[in-house]
């Protein structure tokens, strides 16, 4: 999972990148030790399942800041 997990922050341009709260989600994948407790592995599964969701339905997303009020 982790693997996976720094293949999709590796990639920048994918949508997930942008949704999540990296400076909370970034640092899990790229430890030297496994991932242990459950709560650092739902903080891995919810930016994986999210990234595979939006391959498979793929919305259109639009940034808050691009959104007019």
């Amino acid at each position: 999972m982790q693997r996976h997990a720094k293949d999709l922050f590796s990639r920048r341009s994918h949508q997930v990148v942008d949704l999540v709260e990296r400076d909370r989600v970034h640092p899990l994948p790229h430890r030297d030790d496994p991932i242990s407790t459950q709560a650092e592995r739902r903080g891995l599964e919810r930016p994986l399942d999210l990234a595979r969701w939006l391959e498979l339905y793929e919305p259109e997303t639009v940034p808050s800041w691009a959104v007019p009020e």
